[in-house]
């Protein structure tokens, strides 16, 4: 017992000595994100090693805070910036009492130059607020951000408040035919979303706008667009306007689209007969997944051509 005693105290006073290690180095980080006469390499540096912090201590907390208002040098600082929000955002719990600074960010930091800002503070309060009411309006006005960064994360930030969706609607309308394809993908990964969340009523109205994404030149757009149709279908909602744009996709040269409408098909079941020789001729097709993606849908369809289609490429398909 007296041995285990011993031991038990040598480690407790091990583990307190580290403890005491990342409390100067936690100290000294913090001097150093505070020092005005540092290089700005050096600040972010320290926003930066102080967001691999377990904890921060609320005097850290302050301390970014501080820095995340500080315009003293708008050029010189916003790199040192938003690598202090990082940091609170890598930290939520303790982030949290930064909420009216990171808010201040937002209706302050309007230009340009300040656009990663934004999206980086955006981020922030999705991870350290995300059903707040002054989040909701914050990710509200970055819909129509000049930026597309921020428009961005608005809209994924809209995502978090199905229960307004009617309010913020016309909004997502307007993304979904967004300059930027990655606002563009977005939106319709919001809409997915909405889906999922019961909402489904109202996603279907914007039905047209997704049929459309279903065409769009950026793979990741005609992808994320072939999700939404599927949650569209499994809810039961009538997605017959989207069939020729998956047929379409049925050919696409990138397999995200592709195989994503192949799904999407498969859920539609019966209502998608009509393409029944597009994915029978997919049962040809040099991915393994592809063929087998097909034989799925073709079961879903039921129709004695789809059964007798997959009953031909089990008889042949060599086993992988």
């Amino acid at each position: 017992m007296k041995r285990l005693f011993i031991a038990a105290c040598s480690l407790l006073s091990i583990l307190s000595a580290g403890a005491l290690a990342q409390e100067a180095s936690e100290a000294e980080l913090r001097a150093k994100l505070l020092d005005q006469n540092a290089k700005g390499a050096e600040r972010m540096d320290a926003a930066y090693k102080l967001s691999k912090q377990q904890t921060l201590s609320d005097e850290t907390v302050a301390a970014l805070i501080s820095v995340v208002q500080d315009r003293s040098d708008p050029k010189a600082m916003q790199f040192v910036r938003q690598n202090a929000v990082d940091a609170l955002r890598r930290h939520p719990k303790e982030g949290k009492k930064a909420l009216p600074a990171l808010l201040d960010v937002l209706g302050k930091d309007t230009d340009k130059e300040m656009g990663y800002l934004r999206y980086r503070t955006l981020l922030a309060l999705i991870d350290i607020a995300p059903e707040d009411d002054a989040s909701y309006a914050a990710f509200l006005q970055a819909v129509d951000d000049s930026e597309s960064a921020p428009r961005q994360i608005g809209v994924r930030g809209l995502a978090l408040a199905p229960q307004r969706v009617k309010e913020f609607l016309p909004k997502l309308k307007a993304r979904a035919t967004d300059e930027n394809a990655q606002v563009r993908a977005e939106a319709a990964k919001t809409l997915e979303e909405l889906c999922v969340k019961g909402k489904a009523d109202e996603v279907v109205t914007l039905l047209p706008e997704i049929v459309a994404l279903l065409d769009d030149k950026e793979n990741s757009v005609a992808g994320a667009a072939t999700y939404v149709v599927r949650g569209l279908a499994e809810r039961g909602k009538d997605v017959s306007s989207a069939l020729p744009g998956l047929a379409k996709l049925l050919e696409h040269e990138n397999g995200l689209p592709r195989k994503g409408a192949i799904r999407a098909i498969g859920v539609i079941g019966p209502k998608a007969a009509p393409l029944v020789p597009k994915l029978v001729a997919l049962l040809e097709h040099k991915d393994y997944f592809v063929r087998s993606s097909a034989i799925s849908a073709l079961r879903k369809i039921g129709t004695p051509e789809a059964v007798e289609a997959v009953k031909n490429a089990k008889a042949k398909q060599p086993a992988e």
